[in-house]
């Protein structure tokens, strides 16, 4: 913009020059040593005062059209923090992590952090999360947000108890599919899209999760807890081996591999089968 507006300048001392000498028929420009007689086109000439004319109109409405829409932005940045504290509402930092506790796939409270590093879960931290929920959940997921504004999904950790701290690996087990028999009919259970990310070392996929998954992710609210839950599962792995579960087996996520256990069978938190 400043070279723009020294060219200008000095079309204009150029012009303003002309103006001075215009019956001479010729252009006298004058400097510090010298004066030098140039002739000049009449067209030109127009032209240069039409573009200057033309500068000077942009130029103002510019400057106007800047100090209206500033006062707009004024009065919607004051009315925006008006309201805010009227409804007692705070903007707060986008969380990093958060837990969500379920009982019987029913969210029962969340919790968000904003760690930046390794997540350490301290002792006092758990006491509150337990008094927080009375222990009145089947299994929490932690859902990894660091990644929620790039091209990544969210990885996302089942715990059964809530842990010490959060350190997680993407298993490279990925399933051909997994295909739900209930209420007499066929549901696919996909545990990775664009938008989540169920692939991830020690995951544990039980009843409660199926629950959990047809619940929330599949939006069928019609499903029945309070009887015995009962479903036939169909694994095809990913080495294409095709295998029957029922409500009585646990799949459990290791970093290259996947086994099948029985519920009356203890998992650890590291998902490791303790006989």
């Amino acid at each position: 913009m400043n070279t723009l507006n020294n060219i200008i300048l000095w079309f204009y001392r150029i012009c303003a020059g002309i103006v001075t000498v215009k019956c001479a028929g010729h252009l006298i420009r004058v400097n510090h040593t010298s004066i030098t007689q140039i002739n000049w086109n009449p067209t030109l000439i127009n032209v240069l005062y039409k573009l200057i004319y033309f500068y000077s109109k942009v130029q103002l409405l510019c400057v106007k059209l800047n100090t209206k829409l500033f006062a707009v932005l004024l009065i919607i940045s004051d009315n925006s923090t008006k309201i805010l504290r009227k409804y007692n509402i705070s903007v707060k930092p986008l969380s990093l992590h958060q837990f969500d506790f379920y009982n019987n796939g029913n969210l029962i409270g969340s919790k968000t952090f904003n760690n930046e590093l390794k997540l350490t879960i301290d002792v006092d931290l758990k006491q509150e999360l337990e008094n927080m929920f009375s222990k009145q959940y089947n299994f929490i997921i932690y859902s990894d947000l660091s990644n929620l504004n790039k091209e990544y999904s969210i990885n996302k950790v089942l715990y059964q108890v809530i842990p010490d701290e959060i350190y997680y690996q993407v298993s490279n087990v990925k399933f051909i599919g997994l295909i739900l028999f209930y209420q007499d009919a066929d549901i696919h259970i996909n545990l990775s899209t664009n938008e989540y990310n169920f692939y991830v070392v020690n995951n544990i996929f039980d009843k409660y999760f199926i629950i959990y998954f047809i619940k929330n992710i599949l939006k069928n609210q019609c499903i029945d807890t309070k009887n015995i839950f009962q479903y036939k599962l169909t694994l095809y792995d990913q080495n294409a081996e095709i295998k029957t579960l029922d409500e009585s087996d646990t799949i459990v996520l290791h970093k290259d591999t996947y086994e099948i256990v029985k519920c009356d069978k203890q998992i650890s938190s590291d998902g490791f089968v303790i006989t």
